[in-house]
């Protein structure tokens, strides 16, 4: 074959003066036009200095090494002078390293400057007198020419070659070695007894100084160079150097949440963040243990502190129902990760997980029997806590939906069983004698093992509990029926159920089998400075956190001769206060006056955490929804708020989201 003649451009301008050697940094002196490097200075303008040159060069990334006919070597050293320990050897001013392609270092890979590239060659075939292939062979083959060494008299079949490195350039004084620049194969095609040079494209292989060193070659992203001169990566990035970095991979990363990294590639907000195979977003993975949500607390570049018309970003493409929207309801479990669509009009309930932005179908559709309003009520309970997937299925719940016949009202209770990865009945029960007798049903989980279910009719509230035995269920007989007169929630956890009669709230503890009133709270009889104002007081909602130990109201109330106002308020509920002849009691420590008419709010919904509230408002124009947040610290504390001009209050989350209709809508425990 016959050798690849390489352009080489090595042009030095010589030097006028000291200055031009670098010798204000003890470098050399400019003598007849060239400069005179001192001891330990190297290069034609003694840029370099030998005890600050890389020693060690590896591939940055293991799986995008140099492969062309063969896998080339991955880590290389500086080659050495002959019987010396620490003076290196240099061609064209720049020094020279070998590398092992084989375990047992007998194929040896050079890469060295040929004046405007760096190129890698093996040592067999890329020196055309070279006799003895071994290092040591090598460094005296080198060190013989002096100064004197040619490329185009002396190398050969040029395996991969670096972009060109022009004299005197910021790319040359910065590179006295080959980290960072990008590569071209060279291949070698035989045609008869010629021998033609055909560059094959970019690599995509860099090199880069694998030894940290504090001053010349730290580690990255304020990582620690240990005294081994191996980095120690404390901060989520990884490699030699640290310098990859873990943004886009689906886990938020505090330190990487900043603008100038995208806020960790987008991981750190529920709108910018993608899930990976090593991540799902917004939960922590164990690879023994529940995924826990997480949330995004961090968040610093989403909606969650967003301002404008930028608050309210639609999180996928619609989901399609068979049945106007009107008819349709969503119910969103407390973790925001399930939605459940029912569609009385054609009997049907749909189950979707949250992907990332999208929303993915669980297991089959949910039926219901013909002309049955199947799903006209709906409830849905999830285990209370973090834990929102098992390690091999999804996250376990319970759905409750109401349907007719001829005869009577029924609920009929589904369990998702993980290891069918499909919806199971696990009973029927008669609720009501028609449709009309029902207000509300509420499910949740009690103890973890049973879930509850709560039936309104007609002003009666009566409990019904699931008792688990693995994965299969049965529904048990009435626990208590309590005679209501207003608005009913039940805990998520199954063990607290409030209601209020009139301006009255109260608020019972499940106690085995039973139910035992707790606490109470009269808005209208009270010493409380919040609330001593009010003349009226309706309560059009009321929220148990799912932990029971919150409760949230909207009140339509008026004061004195001043026009009706729409209150929302937070109570504490304690269990260990003594309020008359309870033990327990309500302590209010937040209340907020809404600026709207309370006319125009046509439904009020609570989040589960019972801290954040979305108001659906008509107003003149068209309907929209208003959300409120409480931002409620618990300080562990039992002291009421008694300041009727405390700032603490609800604060609005963004601008009024506009809507076309008056379509049902749900509220994650997250709020927003």
């Amino acid at each position: 074959p016959r050798a690849f003649e390489m352009e080489h451009i090595y042009l030095s301008a010589g030097c006028d003066s000291d200055e031009d050697c670098r010798g204000h940094q003890g470098g050399g002196e400019c003598v007849e036009s060239r400069c005179k490097c001192g001891e330990g200075f190297y290069g034609l303008l003694c840029d370099y200095q030998e005890n600050m040159t890389c020693t060690h060069l590896s591939v940055q990334d293991p799986e995008t090494p140099f492969i062309g006919s063969r896998t080339y070597a991955s880590n290389y050293t500086l080659l050495l002078q002959p019987g010396e320990s620490n003076r290196i050897i240099k061609i064209y001013d720049r020094p020279v390293y070998v590398g092992f392609a084989d375990e047992k270092e007998k194929i040896i890979d050079v890469i060295l400057f040929e004046g405007l590239h760096w190129i890698l060659i093996d040592a067999d075939t890329g020196f055309k007198d070279l006799k003895n292939h071994t290092v040591a062979g090598l460094a005296e083959y080198l060190f013989n020419f002096d100064g004197d060494f040619f490329a185009t008299e002396s190398i050969q079949n040029v395996r991969f070659q670096s972009e060109q490195i022009l004299f005197n350039t910021p790319l040359d004084a910065k590179h006295a070695s080959p980290e960072g620049l990008t590569w071209t194969e060279i291949k070698h095609v035989e045609n008869g007894t010629l021998s033609n040079i055909e560059i094959s494209g970019d690599s995509t292989t860099i090199l880069l100084c694998s030894k940290c060193h504090n001053v010349t070659n730290q580690c990255q992203y304020e990582n620690i160079c240990n005294d081994n001169s191996t980095c120690e990566c404390t901060n989520g990035a990884t490699g030699m150097l640290c310098q990859n970095t873990p943004l886009a991979n689906g886990y938020c990363n505090p330190y990487f949440n900043t603008p100038l990294f995208l806020h960790d590639g987008g991981d750190c907000c529920e709108s910018t963040c993608i899930s990976t195979d090593e991540h799902i977003c917004g939960v922590l993975t164990d690879e023994w243990l529940d995924y826990v949500d997480v949330g995004f607390p961090n968040c610093t570049g989403g909606i969650a502190r967003c301002a404008g018309t930028e608050c309210w970003i639609e999180t996928s493409d619609a989901i399609r129902t068979d049945s106007t929207g009107q008819s349709a309801k969503v119910m969103l479990a407390s973790n925001s990760k399930t939605l459940v669509i029912a569609q009385p009009e054609i009997e049907l309930i749909r189950v979707y997980d949250q992907i990332d932005s999208r929303w993915e179908q669980r297991g089959s559709l949910i039926e219901g029997e013909l002309a049955s309003l199947f799903g006209i009520h709906l409830a849905v309970a999830t285990l209370p806590g973090e834990v929102i997937n098992r390690r091999y299925g999804k996250l376990f719940m319970t759905i409750a939906a109401t349907f007719s016949d001829d005869d009577a009202f029924w609920a009929s209770i589904y369990i998702w069983q993980s290891n069918a990865f499909e919806w199971e009945k696990i009973g029927t029960f008669e609720i009501a004698r028609s449709a009309a007798e029902v207000e509300k049903i509420e499910i949740g989980f009690h103890d973890k093992t049973a879930s509850l279910l709560t039936v309104l009719t007609n002003g009666t509230l009566t409990m019904y509990e699931s008792q688990f035995s693995g994965e299969t269920g049965l529904v048990q007989p009435i626990l208590k029926t309590i005679q209501v007169g207003g608005c009913v929630s039940l805990a998520g956890d199954g063990g607290f159920i409030a209601y209020n009669e009139g301006s009255i709230l109260y608020v019972y503890n499940r106690t085995n089998q039973d139910f035992t009133l707790a606490a109470q709270f009269d808005l209208l009889n009270n010493t409380y400075n919040l609330f001593q104002s009010f003349d009226t007081a309706n309560i059009t909602s009321l929220k148990l956190s799912s932990d029971g130990q919150l409760l949230s109201t909207s009140i339509q109330t008026t004061r004195e001769e001043d026009d009706p106002v729409f209150v929302i308020s937070i109570f504490k509920i304690c269990h260990t206060c003594t309020s008359e002849s309870l033990v327990g009691a309500l302590i209010p420590k937040i209340s907020s006056e809404v600026n709207t008419n309370p006319t125009d709010v046509q439904n009020t919904v609570f989040s589960d955490d019972a801290e954040t509230v979305a108001l659906l408002v008509q107003n003149e124009e068209s309907p929209e929804i208003l959300v409120y947040t409480s931002g409620f610290e618990d300080s562990n504390d039992d002291e009421p708020n008694t300041d009727s001009n405390n700032k603490r209050g609800f604060e609005q989350v963004g601008i009024p989201l506009r809507i076309e209709d008056e379509n049902w809508f749900a509220l994650s425990e997250q709020g927003p």
